[in-house]
């Protein structure tokens, strides 16, 4: 019986255990703008590490730049994003 998965990603959490984060092909881009939404609230900022701690499983820094970045690029965006982006002023997400 086969039942350790050809592919599998795990996290380093602070408390020094790891954690699946289940195959990579549940990671696709498209699955994650989905949970960027599902995470977001209309009356909620997040900044991009808030909302990365608050998804499960967690996206790379990378796949949730991105697919932030191509959700703001739809017509119409589904999100709107405050700040410079830098030190003391970082980008807030809301979902419209």
């Amino acid at each position: 019986m086969d039942i350790t998965p050809p592919e599998m990603l795990i996290e380093l959490r602070g408390s020094g255990e790891y954690v699946s984060l289940g195959h990579p092909e549940g990671r696709a881009l498209q699955s994650v703008k989905a949970r960027v939404l599902a995470a977001l609230a209309e009356d909620d900022g997040q900044t991009e590490p808030v909302l990365r701690e608050h998804m499960d499983p967690r996206p790379s820094v990378g796949e949730l730049s991105k697919a932030l970045r191509e959700l703001l690029e739809k017509d119409p965006s589904p999100l709107r994003r405050t700040g410079e982006g830098k030190r003391g002023d970082p980008y807030v997400y809301w979902r419209v």
